[in-house]
């Protein structure tokens, strides 16, 4: 971080030859670096202080993806909420800790991906970021989206699957983070394709588990309540004479 808001780094760097050193990052490991600086707050915003890092990071950010194109004034609402986001006050505190999070942060949604095998029923669960648990693929409803398209684009980006939601919401649950309260809002997801290589594979596993297994998997409570309700749910579904695979297990 510069000194100096108004100082150029390129110039800042030419006055001091002698501190620093350039490393060439290979480019199939820039997709996972970007990944670790975002992790860490390490952003555009914070290497260049003023108009200039926040209109990079802007860009990055909110520059059409994977959902399709959008149009110009959808792209400028998004650009407005992040920047009043900013005026409101994203404060980072010398440890790198973010400690006044975009309310939007806290609006997440995610998927329970299943499949039918052979008359059974199977979850796809991915591993977390950091302590690699059992969990499923869920993020942050970017401004402009709904929560449905952004389930979808988790899917994607967390677990390389694609596919489809079956009807509604399937339920809701909190969860902490950031000093304070996420509420992730869930859908059944029936996969149909799974690629062998997609945006997050180089730092999440992912396995399928037969439903009462995926129910001793995950850690959260909330999870397995979850996935209680989507047995339920698919019950009427894939065991027409009513039985139901986890009805008699206790977690």
């Amino acid at each position: 971080m510069l000194p100096n808001a108004g100082k150029a780094m390129d110039d800042w760097l030419r006055e001091r030859p002698r501190p620093w050193r350039r490393i060439v990052i290979p480019a199939e490991l820039k997709g996972e670096i970007r990944d670790k600086l975002d992790q860490a707050n390490i952003t555009e915003r914070v290497l260049f202080p003023g108009l200039d890092g926040l209109s990079c990071w802007l860009r990055r950010h909110y520059s059409p993806t994977l959902e399709g194109r959008k149009g110009p004034a959808e792209r400028a609402s998004r650009l407005a909420l992040a920047v009043a986001d900013r005026a409101a006050g994203w404060r980072l505190i010398s440890r790198g800790d973010v400690v006044n999070k975009p309310s939007w942060f806290y609006r997440q949604s995610g998927v329970v991906p299943f499949r039918e095998t052979n008359g059974d029923i199977e979850l796809l669960l991915i591993t977390t970021r950091k302590q690699q648990r059992w969990t499923i693929p869920k993020g942050i409803v970017e401004p402009g989206m709904t929560s449905s398209a952004s389930a979808i684009k988790e899917a994607w980006e967390e677990a390389g699957i694609r596919g489809f939601l079956l009807s509604g919401p399937l339920g809701i649950y909190e969860q902490q983070k950031w000093g304070g309260i996420c509420r992730i809002e869930v859908f059944l997801f029936q996969v149909k394709e799974q690629a062998e290589s997609w945006p997050e594979s180089s730092f999440r596993q992912r396995r399928w588990f037969p439903i009462v297994e995926a129910l001793q998997a995950v850690y959260l409570d909330e999870l397995r309540q979850l996935f209680r309700q989507a047995a339920g749910r698919l019950a009427d579904r894939y065991y027409p004479d009513g039985v139901n695979p986890i009805e008699e297990l206790q977690i």
